[in-house]
């Protein structure tokens, strides 16, 4: 999938946790790209976060604390 992203594009950056004791948590952000860097990444929010158009749509797990958890980036609000 070929997906570009350009400044001032819209985020929504969706996590959530699966633990062990059937907790589950999701947590939904919006973010806007706020600087595009020289290496092809962009940061967004006006921080240092750096994202890469590649890593759109991709989901990343990682553990947590008693569980999983699972983040993805995608285009456009959650409005």
């Amino acid at each position: 999938m070929n997906i570009s992203l350009e400044l001032e594009d819209k985020l929504t950056r969706v996590v959530v946790c699966l633990r062990f004791e059937q907790c589950t948590e999701v947590n939904i952000t919006e973010h806007i790209v706020t600087r595009q860097l020289s290496e092809g990444g962009f940061c967004i929010d006006n921080t240092y976060f750096k994202l890469y158009a590649g890593q759109i749509g991709q989901v990343k797990n990682y553990y947590v604390e008693n569980g999983f958890g699972a983040e993805t980036f995608i285009i456009g609000s959650k409005s």
